[in-house]
Order: structure tokens, then sequence, then C-alpha cells
């Protein structure tokens, strides 16, 4: 036993060795936001390529990658989303409210106001990247969804929807959400 005692010794005096010469500065040690980061990617190549142009003009470092689907997206720190979000307003407008707001181009916007209006149905208008959105609160959902062309299917699958209202939507939000 006396032989292991100053193998065990050695190894102590190294692992303290080892451990003394490692720097725990603040530089050295991070933030777990400062390693979080954010990224999008726009369908519109113009759209892309506006919102990359103006986050370089801005000075808001960003690194482009090879994403999902394959397509290019913008990453940025969190630390940023903030200015991020502040460059996406004013190229883009407001984003119009998820479940409660739709854009149809304007003879089907006309005729849908119109129905809205006759059913006493509540709505504002919106813009959005230069597109006009209906927007209505959420609890009329169900009454706006009777709209004979209202696209109820990619709707309500879009966004965990039912214009039943004895479903219990807010049970199935837990699931995956899509975008239109």
């Amino acid at each position: 036993m006396t032989a292991r005692s100053p193998t065990r010794l050695l190894a102590a005096v190294v692992a303290a060795a080892l451990l003394a010469s490692c720097e725990f500065t603040p530089a050295a040690a991070q933030s777990t936001t400062q390693l979080i980061s954010e990224s999008i990617t726009y369908a519109d190549h113009d759209k892309q390529k506006r919102f990359k142009e103006a986050l370089k003009q801005a000075g808001v470092p960003h690194e482009i990658y090879i994403g999902y689907g394959n397509r290019e997206y913008v990453r940025w720190k969190a630390e940023d989303s903030a200015r991020v979000h502040n460059i996406q307003v004013s190229l883009f407008g407001e984003d119009p409210p998820e479940g409660r707001s739709i854009n149809f181009g304007a003879p089907y916007a006309e005729r849908f106001k119109k129905w809205l209006t006759e059913n006493r149905i509540p709505f504002t208008t919106m813009l959005s990247d230069g597109k006009e959105y209906v927007v209505w609160e959420a609890a009329d959902y169900p009454r706006v969804s009777k709209w004979k062309d209202f696209p109820r299917e990619t709707f309500e699958k879009a966004f965990n929807l039912s214009s039943n209202p004895t479903v219990d939507t807010d049970a199935r939000k837990s699931g995956a959400r899509g975008s239109p």
C-alpha cells in the first residue's frame, strides 16, 4: 500500500498544477445568451437580399448558411435581435397577427371585407410588406371561417385552429405550428 501512496500523491499534484494553469477569466467564460442565435430565410429572393444588405448597412454581425431544404439562412446573435427586428419592421412593416389575419388580393379582399361588414364582424386592415391584410379578433374566427371563399382547411392546418367553437384549440397548440 505504501507503493501506491506516492503515485496517488504525484497524480494529485499534477492535477492541481494543471488546474492552476487554466485561466478562468470573464472574457473566456461566455454566458449562454451570447451563444444563442436566431436565423431566418425569406422565400422571396429580393426580400432576402434587401434584408442582408440592411444588416450589413446597420453593422449587425451576421452569417449566411445553407439550412433546411437547401435554403439560404441569415443568422445573428440573440443579443442583436432587437436591432434585427427594427430592421425587419423598417423594411417590411409589422407582421400581421398569426391566426387572425389574411391577405387575399384585390377582388377577394373587397368581397371579404363587405361580407364581414354585412355580418357585423369587426375588422381592421394593415399593410405588411406592401400587402393589405384583413385582421379580426381571435374570438371571431369561427364566424370569419364561414365565408364561402375562406380557405378553412389551409388556414386551420397552418395555425391549429378550428371553425368549430366547441373544439379546444389551446390543447392542440402544443403541437408543431406551420405557416401559410
